[in-house]
């Protein structure tokens, strides 16, 4: 019959008792693991309900944003349709005056030309008036 050799029997001692030191130092790390999740659950659900907290805050401000938007869409929309009501008023007015107005035209014409010769005639006086004055 064929013996085991004593080196083939030292060396699964030596496994032997490296797996159960092994085996004791993970049951170790096991409970170690599970006093820190332990610990760690109450602030992990102080994290999770200042999030649900802060998701509502985002939710409430999107909502106002919402509202703001929509209220600056429907100003603008009023702004746009008056604009648009005096552009179409300003034409009509412009409409019925240009025909009068093009008949005074010449008459208002002169009539600035005259009141710009005047301002010239006076400050050529004032300007001979300070000259003597001197």
């Amino acid at each position: 019959m064929n013996e085991i050799p004593n080196w083939w029997l030292v060396l699964s001692a030596i496994f032997f008792i490296l797996n159960g030191l092994l085996f004791v130092a993970l049951a170790i790390a096991l409970v170690r693991i599970a006093k820190v999740a332990e610990e760690m659950k109450p602030k992990i659900t102080e994290m999770s309900n200042k999030v649900n907290e802060l998701t509502t805050t985002v939710n409430g401000v999107a909502r106002r944003v919402d509202e703001v938007a929509l209220s600056v869409r429907n100003t603008v929309d009023g702004v746009g349709s008056k604009a648009r009501g005096i552009a179409t008023t300003t034409e009509g007015i412009m409409g019925e005056a240009a025909p009068v107005l093009s008949k005074y035209a010449p008459y208002i014409g002169m009539a600035m030309t005259a009141v710009k010769v005047i301002q010239t005639i006076n400050q050529v006086r004032g300007a001979l008036g300070a000259r003597k004055r001197k």
